[in-house]
């Protein structure tokens, strides 16, 4: 949750909630754009080709419509990095750890992102970081038998 993430980051004073009023604005810019359409555009690639095998369930097509809003919601997020390294700000902030949950499984739910260069570089830059790149085995390996298998 944004909620939680927020909150935590605050309560600590982490560097990936800006102190600074004007980059929270920014922060809570990209969240709101998530949380209203993000989610609903790039979500369902990784639910529908990683979640529903994993839970037993096979793969799950992906319609033009859902294509059509994830390519809306990726144009945007490529929008946001064209003069940022990051989503909101020249740092890591709780809207890239938000945001990079969605494009863990990229690779394996077929994402088509290879029109996307900014989101390619800042991908590279999120994986790099401890939280992600430990994040990103740990599910790799509870999900690779079940994908393979179904």
């Amino acid at each position: 949750s944004n909620a939680i993430l927020q909150y935590i980051a605050a309560k600590y004073q982490s560097t990936l909630w800006p102190s600074d009023l004007t980059e929270q604005a920014k922060v809570l810019r990209v969240l709101f754009w998530q949380s209203n359409y993000f989610n609903s555009g790039v979500g369902p690639l990784a639910h529908r080709k990683v979640v529903m095998p994993f839970w037993g369930f096979g793969t799950q097509e992906v319609d033009v419509e859902q294509m059509t809003k994830f390519s809306k919601a990726v144009s945007t997020l490529e929008d946001f990095l064209k003069d940022n390294k990051f989503v909101a700000t020249e740092v890591v902030s709780i809207a890239d750890i938000s945001l990079a949950a969605f494009f863990i499984f990229a690779d394996k739910a077929d994402m088509p992102l290879e029109h996307y260069p900014n989101i390619q570089a800042w991908l590279r830059n999120i994986s790099k970081q401890p939280w992600f790149s430990k994040t990103q085995r740990y599910l790799e390996a509870i999900t690779s038998e079940a994908i393979t298998s179904n």
